[in-house]
């Protein structure tokens, strides 16, 4: 797999025993999902009445939370007759709608005897129940670093609050045994969802966010010590009570180290991909294309400062959310996004407000309750404070400056090496086509007294421009360093996939023997002359074209460096060594790349 060196500076690959790597993975989440906890009964009189509680619980701990489940049996619903619904007072649902609007009558619809079945069991069911948002990211969040958790799920919880009386007649429905209306709120409506979670927030607004965190009908009770669980349960317990809500006891986990709360596997370590999900993967054939499993998401304190890495592309923008922590980064969240037809239109300025303002978007609930540092090297401040910006640019300033955010010079690299990481991985999809497209390879050699060098720089389509020295450890001719420029260009297009590839080179002679109009008289040059059309063979279209010397300035100032007869240019260009002639076999290990 591919992955970060631990200085986390550079992408690097590592080989193993993908066999083993699945066993043991698997073997380390087999309990950290919900459904391998024991059943425990909870009533005496019912013994069938049961739920689940932690397996690694000492005796003493376990006891004492069974004598709690049972004390605290009646908030529990094992059946619609035993919910008896939360009080119009305290929440009831409403239906948004015009009143000048004309009522659309409905027809009877007819449907197969085994459906009409099936629908008759669903109305009865309801008739004997008396009739069916926050960040989740932000959620996930707060529930981590704890030592006990419990995870309750509410019985049919929308069916628990009641619909407006001006509104039941709106919710109608015929079947063939005749016409119904809800009573309680149904699954379905648009704003159920929004209804269910102000009364959650309501009946427990002294206990979210320091031991409870609920999301709709799924809530944890969090403990930071575990002798305090228990009675943080009760305390939940004792609101349920108080308001008549049921909790679904085949559903609820208690007392539990780490455990799945919205498709994530939270523990005291921090946020961990879902075992349903590992196991898929793990299940799955071995991936053609590479992708990185990222490390443990790390949980912001409240207030915290955290900073934001940008990756922009051509074709897709990335980002790394960290915190720093004892001198330490410690990824908050990754983002990535290809872009759209129209976007990778845009400039590159655009291109990169483009990525933070999609970051902003996507981390909403961070930069709201955040102070949101950019570490980046684009001086997004000064263009986003420019008077003639366009209608667009304007457009995003103005959404940016509702929030708290500076921008820093970037000085650390780990982050942006992740940034620049997931920005590759996003690419995937896309890189195929660009490869495809028409690329352009500069070449030039140069050779004196001083040495031997050659410059190559290699043009994306989009105008980008890889650009690379190499200093000749071995006597060479001009015509030889032209041939070795062409020879490790030609290898560079080829490590990157490229498909189509034009080359330009300035050496009358290099281009006219490779393309066959002058003929090669010496044993050397024919070697490098076949050397480059067996190279040549691993594209669909190439093509040799000569220029002016003036037209490959680039190249030739990159050679005349590492030759040694030019400015130097290693602040900018690192120079590299090739110490053979490219027509000898190269041993192992010696690859100047």
């Amino acid at each position: 797999m591919r992955c970060l060196a631990p200085d986390g500076t550079k992408v690097i690959d590592i080989h193993g025993d993908q066999v083993a790597a699945k066993e043991y993975y698997s073997v380390t989440m087999k309990y950290a999902g919900k459904g391998k906890a024991p059943i425990r009964s909870i009533d005496q009189f019912r013994p069938e009445r049961t739920t689940r509680v932690g397996e690694r619980l000492i005796e003493e701990e376990k006891q004492e939370l069974v004598d709690l489940l049972s004390q605290n049996a009646n908030v529990f619903a094992w059946s619609h007759l035993d919910m008896p619904g939360i009080d119009p007072l305290v929440s009831c649902h409403s239906l948004n709608v015009n009143p000048s609007a004309k009522p659309i009558k409905q027809k009877q619809r007819r449907f197969t005897p085994e459906r009409n079945r099936i629908i008759a069991e669903e109305v009865d069911k309801l008739l004997d129940a008396g009739f069916p948002l926050p960040k989740i990211d932000q959620m996930v969040d707060a529930t981590t670093g704890y030592e006990r958790l419990t995870f309750l799920d509410a019985y049919s919880g929308y069916n628990q609050i009641p619909m407006d009386p001006a509104d039941k007649e709106k919710t109608s429905f015929v079947t063939e045994r005749g016409t119904y209306c809800y009573k309680v709120m149904p699954f379905g409506l648009k704003n159920a969802g929004a209804t269910y979670q102000r009364l959650i927030s309501k009946i427990f607004k002294e206990q979210i966010g320091k031991t409870v965190e609920a999301y709709i009908d799924d809530m944890v009770v969090k403990s930071k010590k575990k002798a305090d669980h228990v009675q943080h349960l009760r305390d939940v317990f004792d609101v349920l009570r108080r308001y008549g809500m049921k909790l679904n006891p085949t559903k609820c986990l208690f007392s539990v180290s780490s455990g799945q709360f919205l498709g994530h596997v939270v523990n005291l370590r921090g946020i961990e991909a879902s075992p349903a999900q590992a196991d898929a993967l793990t299940k799955n054939v071995e991936p053609t294309t590479i992708k990185e499993n990222l490390p443990v998401l790390s949980a912001p304190e409240s207030g915290e400062k955290l900073f934001l890495y940008l990756g922009v592309s051509s074709i897709a923008t990335s980002g790394v959310l960290v915190r720093y922590a004892k001198g330490k980064q410690y990824p908050v969240f990754y983002i990535s996004k290809t872009m759209t037809e129209a976007e990778r239109r845009y400039s590159k300025a655009e291109r990169v407000i483009l990525s933070l303002v999609y970051a902003k978007r996507k981390l909403r609930h961070y930069f709201e309750s955040h102070h949101i540092i950019v570490l980046t090297t684009f001086p997004i401040r000064i263009i986003l404070h420019k008077p003639d910006l366009s209608e667009r640019m304007t457009k995003w300033a103005i959404e940016l400056s509702s929030f708290d955010i500076t921008y820093e010079p970037r000085t650390a690299v780990k982050g942006q090496a992740v940034a620049d990481f997931l920005l590759e991985c996003d690419s995937e999809d896309v890189e195929e086509d660009l490869c495809k497209c028409l690329w352009k390879l500069f070449v030039d050699g140069s050779s004196n007294q001083m040495g031997a060098g050659i410059g190559i720089k290699l043009q994306t389509p989009e105008g980008t421009a890889l650009s690379q020295a190499l200093q000749l450890e071995f006597a060479a001719t001009n015509n030889e360093a032209e041939y070795e420029a062409l020879l490790a260009g030609i290898k560079l297009a080829k490590e990157l996939k490229v498909r189509n590839l034009n080359i330009f080179s300035d050496s009358q002679l290099v281009v006219r023997q490779v393309r066959g109009e002058y003929e090669t008289k010496d044993e050397t040059m024919e070697a490098y002359r076949s050397a480059v059309m067996r190279e040549a063979e691993n594209f669909e279209k190439i093509e040799f074209i000569q220029i002016p010397r003036e037209c490959n300035e680039d190249a030739d100032r990159l050679a005349c460096s590492a030759s040694g007869s030019g400015e130097t240019l290693v602040r900018v260009v690192p120079v590299g060594i090739l110490n053979q002639p490219s027509i000898f076999e190269e041993p192992s290990g010696s690859d100047p790349w």
